[in-house]
């Protein structure tokens, strides 16, 4: 009995003591999802408006000003230059795409898309954003009137500067694509 309350205890402090964090410092914003975007180079993004890039296989990190304080939770990747992400301001209740073209250095505000003209999103829940080529992208997410979820996807062709509803249809619900 004393062996099995040994390595009950045991085996996970030997397990899980193998993590440490590196840098940056602590930082009360969480990470949501991290994605190399090349063999040496590696974003992260979650809370708050963090982004943060690394150039050495994550040993060391620098925060990147994202301009805005929004949660961004989904990203696509087409080349190591060029990257959107998709999150949520809930301070100002706007969905924001966020693009770069330098590797992750700097990042656009592409489009806030409850004030994109051609797509009314107000109430919109976007969950995933995926580009096949600079140009062309899509969203997808749903949309709720009253009691009713209408799964959406939506499409760019420019780069993710206007986007137009491709597909709406009622109690359909996408959470992802690839």
């Amino acid at each position: 009995m004393r062996r099995v309350l040994l390595y009950f205890f045991l085996i996970p402090t030997i397990i899980f003591s193998q993590w440490t964090w590196i840098n940056p410092s602590t930082t009360s914003n969480t990470i949501l999802k991290i994605r190399p975007i090349s063999e040496s180079e590696i974003i992260a993004i979650g809370s708050r408006g963090l982004i943060l890039r690394s150039t050495d296989k994550g040993d060391t990190w620098q925060k990147i000003d994202s301009k805005t304080n929004a949660e961004y939770y989904a990203m696509s990747i087409v080349n190591p230059n060029t990257a959107w992400l998709l999150g949520n301001n809930y301070a100002t209740d706007r969905n924001t795409i966020l693009k770069t073209s330098d590797k992750g250095k700097s990042w656009e505000v592409a489009a806030e898309i409850n004030s994109n003209p051609t797509c009314n999103w107000d109430n919109e829940e976007l969950y995933k954003i995926n580009f096949v080529n600079e140009k062309i992208g899509f969203i997808c997410g749903r949309n709720r009137v009253g009691d009713v979820s209408y799964g959406r996807i939506y499409k760019s062709i420019d780069g993710g500067y206007n986007w137009s509803l491709i597909f709406d249809e009622p109690d359909f619900y996408i959470h992802n694509m690839s």
